[in-house]
């Protein structure tokens, strides 16, 4: 079983909103995370791509 990782990113809630929010998820790689970052952050979709770390 691969080992599941926790990736974090900020995301903004909306575009009138300036506040960003950090967001995690659980993926086996930086290109589900993004997936699932985007599908979470659909209302503003404004990801900080550069954000996304891995945390464990």
């Amino acid at each position: 079983m691969k080992k599941v990782r926790i990736y974090s990113a900020f995301c903004q809630s909306n575009q009138n909103d300036w506040r960003f929010y950090l967001v995690q998820v659980r993926a086996n790689n930086k290109k589900e995370a993004l997936e699932k970052l985007q599908a979470y952050c659909r209302e503003g979709g404004i990801i900080e791509k550069n954000t996304i770390r891995r945390t464990r």
